[in-house]
């Protein structure tokens, strides 16, 4: 018995009784705009100096 193709669904596709599943791999971009997004976050609420966030871009600011 042959099993069907997977089949790309939209969330509003999805019913009651559906699986679905999604995975990323994490790559280095994404541990270093998390470094970069806590360090701005610790640094607005003086956990940190500001001196650290210097070379942060400024779209994580």
């Amino acid at each position: 018995m042959e099993q069907p193709l997977p089949r790309n669904r939209t969330s509003d596709e999805l019913a009651i009784g559906d699986n679905a599943a999604l995975a990323r791999i994490v790559g280095r971009d994404d541990i270093d705009l998390l470094a970069a997004v806590s360090l701005t976050v610790m640094a607005s609420r003086g956990q940190i100096s500001g001196a650290l966030v210097d070379g942060i871009p400024t779209f994580c600011r």
